[in-house]
Formats: C-alpha cells, sequence, structure tokens
C-alpha cells in the first residue's frame, strides 16, 4: 500500500501521524544500536 492510497482511505492527519510514528521508531532503533555499540567499546576497557 503507497501513501497515496492510505490518505485516500485513512485521511491526511492520520497518515502523517503514522508516518511520524514509523520515522520516530527507526530513528529510537538506530540509536538503541549505537548505544549498544557504545556500551561493547566501552566494556572492552
Amino acid at each position: 500500500m503507497d501513501w497515496v492510497e492510505l490518505v485516500t482511505n485513512y485521511g491526511f492527519p492520520i497518515v502523517v501521524s503514522l508516518f511520524l510514528l514509523t520515522k520516530t521508531q527507526q530513528k529510537l532503533e538506530e540509536v538503541t544500536t549505537l548505544l549498544a555499540r557504545i556500551d561493547k567499546t566501552l566494556g572492552k576497557r
């Protein structure tokens, strides 16, 4: 399902919220990965 179809079916505000939640989740996963790498690196000292 593409974004245009989602907007047509559910409305613009809901689709924008869904998009922002998806992007936030991706960023949180990146931060979690980086924190794990930092913890692993500092744990080796």
